[in-house]
């Protein structure tokens, strides 16, 4: 690692088989985070959670209303309901949705990632902070959040601090990376950490006025159509909102 990411700083870039294992890098990165866990376990948790069998509408509304304080929608309830109660086979255990998720990462995103245009900024002044979510989407925020969250494939970029001189920033291929400040980096950093932000003494000052992110966002979950070699079908939609 530290050799692949000292090559990427001083190229600027990546290619063949390196690219390829950097992407793998922070596809892991992507994955193996308490935040990530959290999401992915979240299905798991609220299964444990309801003791009625079998699970009714009505318990993953309480469960979800208890959870957010809010009534959940119509058709996060249906959505959740109908994943847990068609799912093939048992619900898998915690190891398992690991396993899986780190399959996902090494397979699916890793690739998404490799694919996209690589940047790196390189800062005068050792100020760049990171946190237990190092590589983390970022899209300007809206007044109204679509339904759907921002992943890897709809961001505007993908961040992933280097050193605290350097920031990696991957775009798709035809866009260029926003010329955000060290300031506003630093916040997103901040904002969509976990549980720690990590920074040189020389951020000291910067990061006293920094807010820390609340409760994570779970899981949400939503009903599409989409049709495949002809057909339509509804599918289960979840991300992170």
């Amino acid at each position: 690692w530290p050799k692949l990411r000292d090559e990427l700083i001083a190229q600027g870039d990546l290619h063949g088989h390196r690219r390829q294992l950097f992407a793998i890098v922070a596809a892991v990165q992507l994955s193996r985070t308490l935040r990530h866990s959290d999401k992915t376990n979240f299905i798991v948790d609220v299964v444990n959670t309801i003791t009625e069998r079998p699970i009714t509408q009505d318990a993953v509304r309480q469960y979800l209303e208890k959870l957010d304080g809010a009534e959940p929608e119509d058709d996060e309830v249906d959505a959740f309901w109908t994943m847990v109660t068609y799912a093939p086979g048992p619900m898998p255990t915690s190891d398992e949705v690991m396993s899986m998720a780190m399959d996902i990462a090494i397979n699916q995103v890793a690739p998404r990632l490799e694919s996209k245009r690589w940047t790196v900024r390189n800062f005068r002044r050792p100020e760049l902070m990171t946190n237990d979510c190092p590589v983390h989407a970022w899209s300007p925020p809206a007044k109204r959040p679509e339904k759907g969250g921002v992943g890897i494939a709809t961001a505007d970029e993908v961040r992933f601090p280097l050193t605290p001189n350097a920031l990696l920033v991957m775009t798709n291929p035809d866009a260029a990376p926003s010329n955000a400040s060290i300031r506003s980096l630093n916040t997103e950093i901040c904002r969509q950490s976990h549980q720690f932000v990590v920074a040189t003494p020389a951020c000291t000052p910067s990061l006293d006025g920094m807010t820390m992110a609340g409760r994570p966002s779970r899981l949400r979950f939503r009903t599409i159509t989409r049709t495949v070699d002809g057909e339509e079908h509804e599918i289960v939609h979840m991300w992170d909102g």
